[in-house]
């Protein structure tokens, strides 16, 4: 079960790796400026994704995703 709790502050973008792809960088870019535009957190929104991950993946409970291109 996902629960939400209020929408912290923003904290400074992320940077955007240069050894991605630029279709990636766009897309990283684009997901960056939405939650930005959302007033969501970045650490939030980390520990959101994670949390995603580990229900629809439970036998990798507690295993960050990294910016791996395998993640």
């Amino acid at each position: 079960m996902i629960t939400f709790s209020p929408t912290p502050s923003i904290s400074k973008y992320p940077e955007i790796i240069d050894n991605y792809s630029p279709e990636d960088r766009e897309r990283k870019q684009k997901l960056s400026d939405h939650r930005h535009q959302l007033d969501i957190d970045f650490n939030y929104y980390v520990s959101l994704v994670n949390q995603i991950f580990w229900e629809n993946n439970p036998s990798l409970k507690g295993r960050t995703l990294s910016n791996s291109a395998d993640d």
